[in-house]
């Protein structure tokens, strides 16, 4: 009876799972004679089966990204899509400030570096050079995602798995495509607002923006000739998004801490401030901090958090960004032992991120042992300034050492910049040379240069602006004219006279470019068989 019943059970679950398959499969013939039969079934959705699959018994099962998934996500680049696979940790370059602007795949979030990537087997690039966005998403067939690891078949940066890109070798015809979306927030009063408008800190308005547009533009087309022997398909993509600033959403209004558990929350803040930061380093107030006093009566008053700034209004959520993609892909059969093939992909990238315009500490110079320096009788400095800053120095034309900072906030911020480029070309040729066994020899060639252009005020030249006296009524430098030096007024709330000429001279010449070069060179050979033929 137990034999009985446990088959009777096992049928009914096999009946019950198998009939909607039936209802699906003889739907469109049972249509024009039973509407509602046809409308019952195309409502089934299946979210689940026990049907075996050669996945769940591998050792390392292996997930496809599909071009129509891509499509249906209308994503601007490819790791839009892959960032929704659990296995992938999210990388997205382009969402943080502090980015380096290339595009880079983690699973397992065990880094980029242990995440091998490929284009049709082959690698893209080096492990620091590989920049996934240079991969069009109208010519990719399908993405393999292998989740575990195959540091045995590809080395130790296959230890977190491989992601392999198949492309189109088959498409044909032109092909234009364009997307572009946006961010639609609304802004409200949140906990971090109220904490933030107790330090003064600008926050947005209340209502609904829409920001960080983001426009992709691409060009493919294909063509086939010679009995369909030969194949050449290429591809062109603009990509551009729009600046999203921390200071446009009101979630990012401050950075809170909380000193003591459960205790009341802050925020981080800098000393970076238009007020300006002046700390002297000799005298009676030797150590003491202060900012010149908000009201521009050129007196100090003790350095407080009221009278900070937010370190990280010059952040932002997305990086400008601008991007252009090009390539194409060919093959030639010879016959089925021979069918030549190759490829070149080039791109440019740029991205840049705006910061506010600050005379740095001395420490950001060095080991902070040189100060700034500033002569005693400078016009600048109110008589109660050149007394707390100098001692008894004062209304002399000594120097004496000074902690400075100062945020000038009627220049334009200044740009860090990555410029990206890289180009990849492959070749080889592959085949069959019996029944059940082909052969693929080819190589690749990579190389990817990024450009980290970056400058702050030179403290020769700040020391120079610090050093001013007064000619004939005119403020001038006291070394003179002669390299175009500009007088800096640090001794002073929001100063007018701290112009973008100022600005200029501090940084000029001092502005430098970081370049890495990353080149691959990579041959392959495999030879595959099936020993059963």
């Amino acid at each position: 009876m137990r034999k009985i019943t446990r088959l009777l059970l096992a049928t009914t679950c096999i009946t019950g799972l198998a009939t909607p398959a039936l209802a699906q499969s003889n739907a469109p013939d049972d249509a024009a004679s039973d509407s509602t039969a046809n409308s019952a079934a195309s409502a089934i959705v299946v979210t689940g089966s026990r049907i075996n699959r050669p996945n769940s018994a591998a050792a390392a099962p292996i997930t496809s990204v599909t071009n129509d998934a891509i499509r249906a996500q209308a994503a601007v680049n490819i790791e839009e899509v892959l960032n929704r696979i659990p296995q992938i940790s999210p990388d997205s370059q382009q969402n943080y400030q502090d980015s380096d602007g290339r595009q880079r795949i983690k699973l397992r979030n065990l880094g980029f570096e242990r995440t091998l990537t490929l284009i049709d087997g082959k690698r893209v690039g080096t492990m620091n050079g590989v920049d996934a966005n240079m991969i069009p998403t109208s010519l990719i067939k399908r993405v393999d995602v292998l989740t575990g690891g195959a540091s045995a078949v590809y080395g130790s940066d296959a230890i977190a798995g491989v992601v392999n890109f198949v492309m189109d070798d088959d498409f044909e015809g032109l092909q234009l495509n364009g997307n572009y979306n946006f961010y639609l927030h609304k802004n409200k009063r949140t906990l971090i607002s109220d904490v933030a408008s107790q330090y003064g800190f600008d926050q947005p308005a209340s209502g609904t923006t829409t920001d960080g547009g983001r426009a992709d533009l691409s060009l493919t087309f294909g063509k086939k000739r010679f009995d369909d022997r030969f194949h050449i398909s290429g591809y062109v993509n603009y990509r551009e998004a729009a600046l999203v600033p921390y200071s446009s959403r009101e979630t990012s209004g401050c950075q809170l801490t909380e000193a003591v558990k459960d205790g009341p929350l802050s925020c981080t803040v800098s000393t970076y401030t238009p007020y300006g930061y002046i700390s002297p380093r000799t005298g009676a107030a030797s150590g003491e901090q202060y900012v010149n006093n908000p009201d521009g009566s050129r007196t100090f008053v003790p350095y407080s958090t009221a009278l900070a700034a937010n370190p990280y209004d010059g952040y932002s959520f997305q990086r400008e960004d601008k991007r252009w993609n090009a390539g194409g892909f060919t093959s030639f059969e010879i016959s089925d032992a021979a069918e030549l093939y190759g490829s070149a992909m080039w791109f440019r990238d740029r991205s840049t991120n705006p910061y506010p315009a600050r005379v740095y500490s001395p420490t950001a110079y060095g080991d902070g042992s040189s100060p700034y320096y500033v002569n005693c009788n400078n016009p600048l400095m109110s008589a109660s300034q050149a007394q707390t800053v100098c001692g008894s120095s004062a209304g002399t034309s000594d120097l004496v050492p000074i902690e400075l900072r100062y945020r000038f906030n009627n220049v334009k911020d200044i740009e860090d910049v990555y410029l990206n480029k890289g180009l990849r070309a492959t070749a080889g040729v592959r085949g069959q040379f019996a029944q059940g066994w082909s052969y693929d020899v080819g190589g690749v060639y990579a190389r990817n240069r990024q450009d980290i252009t970056w400058g702050q005020p030179d403290y020769d030249r700040v020391n120079n602006a610090l050093n001013v006296v007064s000619v004939n009524g005119q403020l001038q430098c006291a070394s003179g004219t002669t390299d175009g030096c500009v007088p800096f007024d640090a001794f002073s709330a929001n100063s007018t006279l701290n112009t973008q000429a100022l600005y200029d001279y501090l940084t000029e010449g001092s502005f430098g470019t970081s370049t890495t070069i990353n080149t691959l060179y990579d041959m392959v050979a495999t030879v595959q068989g099936d020993l059963g033929t």
